[in-house]
């Protein structure tokens, strides 16, 4: 096509970006469908390939012992300094030798207890002298001021920053402050961004795959902005030195991008501004406190304004050996999918998006199987009035109260011929916590057009729950493709689980009316005059 045409006549790393972003404009404009996205990322590839390839392997052993050393040099609270009584029992530092980083574990890279750590006790903490941020970047060269100031579009996309920092600091020259730290980061990742075209086919019938689809094209955009930008724009000369040791391929550019992905973290600019210090962006990279992994539980990392420290304290008590875990913060399956390349079996905070499905039919029709909707201008006014609507998407959350499900608000509405109560008027004004009652019939049939939606989604997937746990058996565990089936494994488990609730509760309710028209007195005879 033409555009390939364009780059077999001028062969050079230009011509190629220009056609991947040519590609991600044509991808956003066909609403990001599948054909489109094949031809992106084929471009991408090519462009992958025609660029130098830089990333080296570390020697690992090497590596953590310099970075365990520029911890010990900087302040970073792992090892004991003095002995000191009344300090040891303070929960907000952990300055004995509580963990230490290793390499070798499942999800890669992480932390290990070597003595016994009690629950909310300190496990590490980290300067904030060590954090790479925006005002880190600054300091470091304020040829990156410039370049942001030059160029408004790059503020509004906030992680750029960070990656750009990161990728200066990679291949800086005398060696960067950062060093130690980088050169122990991973050299590559299991986000979506090295996803192949059929391990992205994998989830094609997941809620997870529209959001990949963007995450590549977004990226490859953005990489496409900030080439032409840093090396073939007219004010280049304002920045020149900031590109001097910088290679920046996309290959470069994807791992950054993960890198900040995965492991940024977000202080409230109020805690580490001062009155006379320069707006921060809220995103940081935190040595140290980064190679801990996720797991359920609660935040218990905080910002000590007074110390300029970041504490991580235990979540639970941890034995000697074992691995030392935190909770990065509310995060579905997916996210972590997309964002960290992994997935957490029983995600506590696992919630799940759709898209309702032939919801509202044009003529009405009742029979025993189901109940077809007909959408009134009453019913339409009221949708308005709660903030609802029919081709939004709704989410399903884990053990969620599914009675206050906005979905299920929605249905009620649509399942009624009356106007629905109010049975719960929330204190705030937000309308998505309010929730209403309905008669006893378009209750139910409000419960089972929700089952009836669920299973269609579940029918959706191409293969069965018992088929990928199947495929999960012969998978290289941590793979990506086995992430990959883990999610659709939980979304699966997950979907059945609140059809299963769905079910549960209509035959709650029908047991409960039953005994409620059991226990009523019979309505008295008429009389009938002689």
């Amino acid at each position: 096509d033409r555009y390939q045409r364009r780059v077999r006549g001028k062969k050079d790393i230009l011509s190629l970006i220009l056609v991947v972003q040519q590609r991600a404009e044509d991808l956003n404009a066909h609403g990001d469908d599948w054909e489109h996205f094949v031809q992106l990322y084929n471009s991408i590839d090519e462009l992958r390939k025609a660029q130098p390839a830089f990333t080296k392997a570390q020697n690992k052993a090497e590596s953590l012992n310099n970075f365990v050393k520029w911890l010990d040099q900087n302040g970073a609270w792992t090892k004991k300094k003095h002995h000191d009584p009344e300090e040891e029992k303070k929960p907000s530092c952990a300055n004995a030798t509580r963990v230490k980083v290793v390499t070798d574990v499942s999800e890669g890279s992480g932390l290990i207890a070597v003595k016994e750590i009690k629950k909310d006790s300190g496990v590490v903490a980290v300067p904030f002298e060590l954090f790479m941020s925006k005002r880190s970047g600054i300091s470091s060269s304020k040829e990156f001021e410039t370049l942001f100031q030059s160029n408004p579009l790059l503020c509004q996309l906030p992680n750029l920053f960070l990656i750009l920092h990161l990728l200066v600091e990679k291949y800086r020259s005398p060696v960067s402050f950062w060093g130690p730290y980088i050169n122990i980061l991973p050299t590559e990742f299991g986000t979506c961004l090295y996803f192949t075209l059929e391990e992205l086919l994998l989830l094609k019938s997941s809620p997870t795959f529209s959001q990949a689809i963007r995450m590549i094209k977004n990226v490859a955009r953005q990489y496409c902005l900030l080439y032409q930008i840093l090396f073939h724009s007219p004010n280049k000369e304002k920045w020149g030195g900031l590109i001097t040791n910088l290679r920046f391929t996309y290959e470069e550019f994807r791992w950054a991008t993960s890198v900040v992905l995965s492991r940024q973290n977000k202080i409230p600019p109020s805690l580490v501004e001062t009155s006379s210090s320069p707006p921060v962006d809220e995103a940081y990279l935190i040595p140290l406190w980064d190679m801990a992994n996720h797991s359920n539980g609660k935040v218990t990392t905080f910002y000590e304004p007074s110390k300029r420290v970041l504490v991580c304290y235990a979540l639970k008590d941890f034995a000697p050996g074992e691995q030392v875990y935190m909770h990065y913060g509310p995060r579905t399956n997916g996210q972590l999918l997309l964002n960290s390349g992994f997935v957490l079996k029983d995600n506590n905070d696992d919630s799940l998006g759709f898209k309702p499905q032939s919801l509202v039919s044009k003529e009405s029709k009742q029979n025993d199987s189901d109940f077809e909707i007909v959408l009134t201008p009453e019913k339409l006014r009221l949708i308005q009035q709660y903030s609802l609507a029919i081709n939004s998407e709704y989410v399903l959350k884990k053990g969620e109260d599914l009675n206050k499900n906005r979905f299920l608000q929605l249905l009620r509405i649509l399942c009624s011929d009356q106007a629905p109560t109010v049975v719960k008027q929330p204190e705030s004004s937000n309308p998505e916590e309010i929730v209403l009652s309905v008669p006893f019939e378009a209750e139910l049939n409000a419960l089972r057009k929700f089952s009836s939606q669920l299973t269609l989604l579940l029918k959706s997937y191409p293969t069965t729950l018992e088929q990928d746990q199947k495929s999960l058996e012969k998978l290289a565990v941590g793979s990506r493709a086995f992430y990959i089936t883990q999610l659709l494994i939980s979304e699966k488990q997950f979907i059945s689980s609140h059809i299963s609730s769905l079910s549960h509760s209509i035959e709650k309710k029908k047991k409960n009316r039953r005994k409620k028209l059991k226990h009523q007195k019979p309505a008295a005879e008429p009389t009938v005059a002689s």
